[in-house]
C-alpha cells in the first residue's frame, strides 16, 4: 500500500467517526457493558484459540455482552458464550473497505470496549494491509468514545513503516499491551508512548475437565506409555511459522521434521510423540497443519510410526493444556 493510499483510508475512517459523533446521538448507557472482541485472525489457530477462550470466560465471568469480529462468513469459536453476537468485518479488511465504513462505525457504537488481540499480527510480518486495518479500527474506536485496548502482543525487530506509522496515530487512552520484555522495548522505540508489559493471554487458559470419548483415548495411550517408561514429547507443527521464516517450501518442511523424527527416534528408544498441529486452517496458499503431520508420518519407519501418535480428531487449545 502506497503512503497516498494509507492516508486517504485513514482520513475516511477518521471523518466518518467524527462525522457520526458530531450528528448522531450519544449511545444510551443501559444494561450491562458490551465489549467487542477482534481476533488475531479466522478460527483454526490453537493459539488464537487459548487467547480468545481467556477473554470469552472472563467476559463471561464479568456478565458483559460479547461481540466477535469474523473475517469470513460463518466464524465460530470453541466455548463461545450465550448470545455472543458475531460481527462480518469481511469487506473493512477486504476490497470494500470505504464502503463499509459506515457500517462499520454504527457496529461500534453498539460497545462499550474493543479487545484487540494482537498475538503476533500487529508489526505487519503476515500483512502490512490487514495489521494497518487493525490499527485504523482501533483509531476509530477510541475516536467514537470507546475503552480499547490492544491485548498482549509481540512485535518484531523490522515492523513494516505502513503499521509503525499507524501506530503512533493512535490516541494516548488506547492501551498498546506487549507480552514480552523485546517487543515492549521495540514498540517504545518506534512508537516513543507508555507500552504495558503483559504475560501472554494463553497463559490463562483452564484446561479442560472433562474430556470427551476421543481426548480419553488419547490420554490412555498417554498414559500407557508412560506406564512402558516413555517420556512423551508434543510435537506442535507450524508450517506458516517456518515458511515465513525459512522461505522453505512444504516438502522441505515435510523432510525437516520427517528427519528430526527418526534421529530423535534412533537416538532415544525411550521417547514417544504426540502430534499437535499448530494451525487447522487452509487456503489457496496454505496446507494445514493437519496434513502436513500426515505427511511427516508417511515418510517415518513402520517402526517409528507405532511412537508417534496422531489424532483423529480435531484437538482444542483447553485439552492440549492437559
Amino acid at each position: 500500500m502506497t503512503a497516498w493510499k494509507r492516508d486517504i483510508q485513514a482520513r475516511a475512517a477518521l471523518e466518518c467517526a467524527r462525522t457520526a459523533c458530531a450528528i448522531l446521538p450519544s449511545k444510551p448507557s443501559e444494561g450491562p457493558l458490551r465489549t467487542l472482541l477482534l481476533p488475531p485472525a479466522r478460527p483454526g489457530s490453537l493459539g488464537d484459540e487459548a487467547m480468545m477462550g481467556v477473554c470469552m470466560a472472563e467476559l463471561k465471568r464479568q456478565g458483559q455482552g460479547v461481540g466477535i469480529v469474523d473475517f469470513t462468513e460463518g466464524d465460530r469459536w470453541p466455548d463461545e458464550p450465550p448470545g455472543a453476537e458475531h460481527v462480518d468485518l469481511s469487506a473493512f479488511f477486504g476490497r470494500a473497505y470505504f464502503r463499509s465504513l459506515p457500517g462499520v462505525i454504527a457496529v461500534l457504537r453498539r460497545y462499550d470496549r474493543v479487545w484487540c488481540l494482537g498475538a503476533d499480527v500487529m508489526d505487519g510480518h503476515y500483512s502490512p494491509v490487514a495489521a494497518f486495518r487493525r490499527v485504523t479500527l482501533l483509531r476509530l474506536a477510541a475516536e467514537l468514545g470507546l475503552d480499547v485496548t490492544a491485548l498482549g502482543f509481540s512485535f518484531n525487530d523490522e515492523p513494516s513503516p505502513l503499521v509503525v506509522d499507524a501506530l503512533r496515530t493512535l490516541p494516548a487512552s488506547v492501551r498498546l499491551c506487549a507480552r514480552d520484555p523485546v517487543s515492549q522495548a521495540r514498540l517504545i522505540k518506534h512508537l516513543g508512548r507508555p507500552i504495558d508489559a503483559v504475560a501472554d493471554l494463553a497463559f490463562g487458559l483452564k484446561p479442560e475437565p472433562h474430556p470427551d470419548d476421543d481426548e480419553s483415548a488419547l490420554l490412555g495411550w498417554v498414559a500407557a506409555r508412560h506406564a512402558e517408561g516413555d517420556i512423551i514429547l508434543g510435537l506442535n507443527v507450524s508450517l506458516r511459522a517456518f515458511q515465513s521464516t525459512t522461505g522453505a517450501s512444504v516438502d522441505e518442511v515435510v523432510t525437516a521434521y520427517a528427519s528430526a523424527l527418526s534421529s530423535l527416534f534412533r537416538e532415544r528408544s525411550d521417547v514417544s510423540v504426540v502430534a499437535i498441529p499448530h494451525d487447522y486452517r487452509t487456503s489457496r496458499s496454505d496446507t494445514s497443519d493437519d496434513v502436513i503431520l500426515r505427511a511427516i508420518a508417511d515418510r517415518l519407519e513402520p517402526r517409528d510410526r507405532n511412537r508417534l501418535r496422531q489424532p483423529s480428531f480435531r484437538l482444542q487449545a483447553r485439552f492440549v493444556l492437559r
